[in-house]
């Protein structure tokens, strides 16, 4: 038996080798390379984990002032952050400015319509501002209003030369009354059928060159639609608008509406 006792060996190809007391096994153990000249080898640094305090003392990351530890709270060895660069506040700014500029841009959506209707608008009959139309001054709504009642005195009167001047051909073509013979027939046959006719006007509006009368029309009525007289007298009432252009120094009818 050999008397080599167990352990590892230079097997003389370079490496070390175990040898289990009897023969060479096929563990190797790979031989450190030697030093090159002049350059010292490193020390290896040895970590003992005795405890919890020991553990985290070995720890990278230590907390400031800690040993291993720069007073910044960086690690030895790593360097330290810079400062951080102060943040810029001009965010602020140009929100107020953002603001401002908004605001402006209400004020002249809201604020210039109303001066400019004030400027060019005029009130109408009911006290409101319309920009897109011009009310009639007062004596273009009073002379609309008169040839309104001029016209209804007309038909209540039997008279022709009202009739005729308080509308236009046109309309009276419209009404089939385009003469003084048919109308006063006709109007003969309105007057025997009715009884205390009055109008009451309720509203003026003028539309670009047309003044729109309406009114409330109440009246007796004696006859029914035919002529033939009723069993009873019924209390009836027309609502009416009346479309006036301008003619000359006054307005006349050119059109007329149930409402």
């Amino acid at each position: 038996m050999s008397a080599t006792p167990p352990g590892w060996y230079d097997d003389g190809h370079g490496a070390r080798r175990w040898w289990d007391g009897i023969q060479w096994t096929p563990n190797l153990q790979p031989v450190a390379p030697a030093p090159l000249a002049g350059v010292p080898a490193p020390t290896p640094t040895e970590y003992t984990l005795a405890g919890a305090d020991q553990a985290a003392s070995a720890h990278p990351y230590l907390a400031p002032g800690s040993p291993g530890q720069a007073a910044s709270g960086a690690p030895l060895g790593y360097p330290s952050l810079p400062p951080a660069a102060p943040k810029s506040r001009l965010w602020i700014l140009w929100i107020v400015l953002g603001v401002v500029a908004l605001g402006a841009v209400i004020t002249a959506i809201i604020v210039v319509p109303m001066v400019l209707a004030g400027l060019t608008g005029t009130t109408g009959s009911d006290g409101g501002t319309d920009p897109a139309t011009s009310a009639p001054s007062e004596a273009d709504e009073a002379a609309a209003v008169a040839t309104v009642n001029l016209y209804d005195e007309a038909w209540q009167e039997v008279d022709c030369d009202k009739y005729l001047a308080t509308t236009t051909q046109p309309f009276r073509d419209e009404l089939e009354l385009p003469d003084c013979v048919t109308f006063e027939e006709y109007a003969k046959g309105f007057a025997d059928s009715t009884e205390d006719y009055l109008v009451t006007i309720t509203n003026v509006v003028q539309d670009a060159d047309v003044i729109t009368v309406s009114t409330s029309e109440t009246y007796t009525s004696l006859a029914d639609e035919d002529g033939a007289p009723l069993p009873s007298p019924e209390e009836l009432e027309d609502l009416w608008d009346y479309y006036l252009i301008e003619s000359g120094d006054g307005w006349v009818i050119d059109d007329a509406g149930a409402n």
